[in-house]
């Protein structure tokens, strides 16, 4: 055998007589060694084939047949021209090679029996089938069962697979009120937390794909949590509508989590989440998108796809899926939630992605005429196999195992095995490997293909195939010897290699879906690696949840991640977790720390925790000007902090080179209080601090973009921002004190807690030009400045009946008033030629109200600083006006939290306020972040947690705060479907304030009945008909004893043909009772079954 021939690599086509050389991408060329052309993506070549003259079907190198066993004895090999093909393909796939096809990142997974995709797992590893019985509560099953199969309005079987806790949901962390979450669809409730999972095992957080580039794309066919609301209106409220449409699945995970592509559902039947990844494939193969978010979800809630799908004779009556088996009789219904995240391989690379797999290529076609409407075509289906093994790159024995539809049909099973065996399997050289997940799981209907899909990503994760169940014959339809087909009945290791699976997914009105999925490889070596910020000395865990008990359950998980593993792999950890998008609750402590219990620790300053708002927040560093001063202010900051020190002694240098010697000195000074009165002590010695601890929070992590400062403080907030350098504003410091000096005595200030509104009332009624606002720092504070007597005639003042709340300040300079206007020449002559530089961070300049402009800044701009009042409440706001700010007081003592508590309370802007403390004696590296970030301050997560080297480790998952949330029945409502849980005899309730019941009995239903025979015809005894009159007054009167009395049989009920419908009246009043009755699906006349009374009352004995 030629080495040609021995890797049976995919063919080419004959024409005529001669050949037709073709490469990987299909292109021509001149001969088996030929280049086609430098530019053509084929990475290996194919040897020319023939094809079958009966069938059409290529023949492959080393074969002599096609694989039909229909025409098997009239293939040749025998070149031919070169047929029709009856499905013409789709155009090529973008992508280069089918190498580059998408990564799949990330997945969630819900199904019955298994949350998570280790339990799931589990569920396959131990080949468990998890199908039960339908829930209570949603409606009465004992209204619609019966083992009859023709019996109409009414199901076989009920066996179905459920999904744990389907009504309980985590309202609080996604921002959704209580009565939002009972009027929304479990389907949406259940994606928004799947895709979260599947985000988080990606390795990545929401806001790196937030943005256009991202889009979603679910399967979902059906919004049964509409049905009570139709019999039910009044239980409707604002959000009924948004939360059961149907396309809101997707749309709610775009809005919540700010994706700005494609959103949509779509409805393919069974076929419909393969489907939903094949167009989400497209749409990152031709590129619209950079990542897609891929669900699939449903949910049993209503009766009436049991008894239609059992009307259709499609169910399994047994209550299991027979995949291939002999005995396959239908399949079971079943629920899941499946997300994914899909990903361009070059955006996995640069987010440091997970790989899971690499979708080598997708493909639909549908069966049109081809069969009936309900019926499969295994034409359609094996060219579709066909074309996306092709599209793939793939040879038929590449692939480790196949994926099936197999939903357990005596239709459906061979058809698919046929189309499976024709298009790969008979071309292997070993039997190819087939299951299906439906016989652990059941079928999820719209959600089957992504079920399918998740059992492909575990196998190839733990390297074994997990053994499809109930398989004990094999079905004699499936010629599985012809077809080099086996069906996996126990739990098969895959070996070493690359490991590359088939997988299929049908809908029943003729959707066909395939994929071929691939072991992803590693990601490639980077060629130019990227600068990463410098490695955390000694990182941190950063923890955080949406509630409180979201995170204790969390610390506790990481406490038992954390157990017994070397401090690299806790490294590595620490930096996938500050990478982790940051919630309100929050948790902070070094490593050591966690490694060593820390995480279980109640008391003490680590771990540190705290609160922080929603949402993205703005980092504003704030200085505050004169008053912020304090004795011994940065002495433990010097001390402990080599950074504050550092960048004091630099500022300090620059003061000596303007006049003020040994600052380092002035700052210990023992007489300090006594000297801090004096602009030319406080102003340096003010900006001093505040240089030093602003450059000391940056580089500990601090993620400030923007600044603001009050008065003099402006000054450190123009250096930080870049509009000053150090020389510069060292010498606007020293003019400015030096100037200011020279009005010591000439006047004061004072604070009123007024509005400026009320203030300007007050000064326009007093006419005293010395007399000006200063500041306004708050909507309800306000400083003024001017001569002492000035002060003191204000303070008289009276607005509305009332003295103005005023404190003099210990000041004996009127800064920021009429008397600073003579100084301007002086200093204007002092600064001339200062350079100045446009901000690189947004500035809230305080002197303007406003953000700072290009243009705004000059010495016009220095001087309206020193001389105009200090709009710090507009200025404030103003940076406010985009978003959420946290505003970093840099200052030794608090000054601005009354103010920014005020400005956002009246000012309808989001500031919070935070104040760093000096470093303790002891305190760890990284605390001033730490404890920054926990209060909500944005950090830098990759200073405290070390920055990501490549894809995260597994985490622990997020643990979620669910509440459970579901409709009910309203006085006025119709109880439909039997939900609010009646006796099993009297029936359903239909009406909550009639006293009316309601049920079916038939020859097979309940099975007992049959028991019962007069004269060969089954009839209801007596004592059914007083279980049922009992049953009725016990839902009426639950608490009381009860007495039937006078109770008369007046028909005969004879159970047969479709049954009889029997109801049960009370007269609430009375007590009269009568059971009626008449042949079910008629509209014939009532009949008299019995009557009686009920008598209740504490006097009476229990029944």
């Amino acid at each position: 055998m030629s080495a040609a021939t021995s890797t049976r690599p995919r063919s080419a086509v004959m024409s005529g007589s001669g050949s037709c050389w073709r490469c990987a991408a299909g292109r021509p060329r001149a001969g088996p060694r030929a280049s086609c052309s430098t530019s053509c993506p084929g990475s290996r070549w194919r040897r020319p084939t023939s094809c079958c003259g009966r069938t059409g079907r290529r023949i492959w190198a080393g074969t002599t047949s096609c694989g039909s066993r229909r025409a098997r004895a009239f293939c040749t090999s025998r070149p031919v021209p070169e047929p029709i093909d009856p499905m013409p393909k789709t155009p090529p796939q973008a992508f280069s090679s089918p190498s580059d096809g998408p990564v799949i990142s990330g997945i969630g997974c819900r199904v019955p029996g298994a949350r998570g995709r280790d339990r799931m797992w589990q569920v396959l590893r131990d080949g468990r089938c998890t199908i039960g019985q339908l829930r209570t509560g949603l409606f009465d099953p004992d209204l619609y069962a019966d083992p009859f199969q023709n019996r109409r309005g009414k199901t076989y079987s009920l066996a179905s697979g459920q999904l744990d806790d389907v009504f309980r949901f985590d309202a609080g962390f996604f921002g959704i009120t209580p009565r939002e979450a009972v009027d929304t669809d479990p389907q949406q409730r259940l994606m928004l937390q799947t895709v979260w999972e599947a985000i988080e095992d990606a390795g990545l957080s929401p806001r790196d794909l937030a943005g256009p580039r991202t889009g979603v794309f679910v399967g979902a066919s059906l919004v049964e949590n509409l049905w009570p609301y139709y019999s039910d209106t009044a239980r409707s409220g604002s959000s009924f509508s948004l939360g059961n449409t149907l396309c809101i699945i997707a749309n709610r995970v775009s809005s919540v989590f700010d994706f700005g592509g494609p959103s949509y559902v779509l409805d393919a039947a069974c076929a419909l989440s393969l489907f939903a990844l094949h167009q989400a494939s497209e749409a990152i193969r031709t590129g619209q998108v950079d990542t897609a978010i891929v669900g699939g979800v449903h949910v049993l809630m209503t009766p009436g796809g049991f008894v239609g799908f059992s009307q259709a004779r499609m169910m399994s009556p047994t209550g299991l899926c027979r995949t291939f088996d002999a005995g396959a009789d239908g399949y079971v219904r079943s629920e899941a939630c499946v997300a994914l995240v899909l990903q361009h391989p070059d955006v996995a690379e640069r987010m440091m992605a997970r790989r899971r797999a690499r979708l080598l290529a997708t493909g639909v076609n549908t069966d049109g005429a081809a069969s009936q409407l309900t019926v499969p075509s295994a034409l359609r289906q094996e060219s579709l196999l066909d074309e996306v093994l092709d599209r793939s790159g793939c040879d038929p024995d590449d692939l480790s195992f196949y994926e099936a539809h197999g939903t357990g049909t005596q239709v459906g099973d061979p058809v698919e095995a046929r189309a499976i065996g024709q298009a790969i399997g008979q071309l292997r050289r070993v039997p190819l490997p087939i299951g299906s997940a439906k016989t652990n799981f059941g079928h999820a209907e719209p959600a089957a293909g992504l079920v399918g899909l998740a059992k492909v990503l575990l196998a190839m994760q733990h390297r074994a195939l997990p053994a499809s169940l109930h398989f004990t014959a094999p079905n004699p339809a499936i010629d599985f010897d012809g077809l080099n087909l086996r069906v996996n009945t126990a739990l098969l290791s895959l070996g070493p290699g690359r490991l590359v699976a088939g997988l299929n997914s049908f809908g029943f009105g003729g959707t066909n879906v395939a994929a071929i999925v691939a072991e992803a490889a590693p990601p490639p070596p980077r060629l130019h690696p990227v600068a990463l910020p410098r490695p955390a000395e000694a990182p941190w865990l950063l923890l955080s949840a949406a509630s409180q008990a979201s995170l204790d359950r969390l610390a506790t998980a990481w406490s038992q991640r954390l157990e017994g593993i070397p401090e690299v792999e806790g490294a590595a950890l620490c930096a996938a977790a500050a990478a982790r998008m940051a919630l309100p609750h929050r948790l902070a402590l070094p490593l050591h720390d966690a490694m060593s219990g820390g995480l279980s620790r109640s008391e003490g300053d680590i771990p540190l925790r705290g609160v922080a708002g929603r949402g993205q927040v703005r980092g504003v560093l704030a200085f505050p000007g004169n008053g912020a001063q304090v004795p011994g202010m940065g002495v433990a900051e010097y001390r402990h902090d080599p950074v504050f020190r550092a960048a004091f002694d630099e500022v300090a240098g620059a003061m000596a080179g303007m006049g003020i010697d040994d600052l380092v000195g002035l700052m210990h000074a023992p007489d300090l209080a006594d000297r801090l009165s004096g602009p030319l002590v406080a102003q340096p010695l003010l900006f001093g601090f505040q240089v030093a601890q602003a450059r000391s929070l940056l580089a500990a992590g601090l993620d400030c973009n923007a600044v603001i400062g009050h008065s003099v403080g402006e000054i450190a907030a123009l250096h930080v921002a870049g509009c000053l350098d150090l020389q510069a504003a060292t010498r606007i410091i020293v003019t400015r004190s030096t100037a200011f000096e020279a009005l010591r005595g000439q006047g004061g200030m004072a604070v009123l807690a007024a509005s400026e509104a009320d203030v300007t009332r007050a000064l326009a009624g007093l006419d005293l030009p010395d007399l000006a606002i200063a500041a306004v720092n708050s909507p309800r504070s306000v400083t003024v400045a001017g001569s002492q007597a000035a002060i003191a005639r204000l303070a008289r003042v009276s607005i509305a009946g009332k003295r103005l709340p005023l404190v003099r300040l210990k000041v004996e300079i009127p800064y920021h008033s009429p008397l600073v206007q003579p100084l301007r020449e002086r200093f204007m002559a002092d600064l001339a030629g200062l350079q100045v530089a446009p901000p690189r961070m947004l500035v809230g300049a305080a002197a303007l109200g406003r953000v700072m402009r290009p243009g705004d800044m000059g010495l016009d701009y220095l001087w309206r600083n020193a001389r105009d009042p200090v709009r710090f409440a507009d200025a404030a706001a103003a940076l406010a006006k985009d978003g959420p700010c946290h505003l970093v007081e840099v200052s030794p003592t608090p000054v601005f939290a009354g103010s920014i508590r005020d400005i956002a309370r009246f000012g309808g802007v989001a500031l919070t306020h935070y104040l760093p403390q000096p470093p303790q004696d002891g305190a760890p590296p990284g605390w001033q972040a730490g404890r920054a970030w926990a209060a909500g301050v944005p950090v830098r997560p990759e200073i405290l947690g070390g920055a990501r080297t490549g894809p995260s480790p597994e985490m622990p998952a997020y643990p979620w705060d669910e509440q459970e949330y579901r409709t009910q029945l309203t006085p006025d409502g119709l109880d439909a479907y039997g939900g609010a849980g009646p006796r099993l005899l009297v029936g359903r309730r239909a009406e909550v304030d009639a006293p009316l019941w309601v049920t079916d009995m038939t020859p097979t239903h309940p099975a007992w009945l049959a028991d019962h025979k007069v004269g060969g015809r089954i009839v209801l005894a007596a004592a059914t008909l007083v279980e049922m009159a009992l049953g009725a007054a016990a839902s009426l009167w639950p608490d009381q004893p009860l007495q039937l009395l006078h109770f008369d049989i007046l028909a005969p009920a004879v159970i047969e043909g479709d049954g009889l419908r029997i109801r049960t009246r009370i007269d609430e009043a009375t007590g009269a009772l009568t059971l009626q009755m008449r042949p079910r699906l008629t509209q014939a006349a009532w009949v008299g079954l019995a009557r009686g009374v009920v008598r209740r009352g504490t006097g009476l004995a229990a029944p």
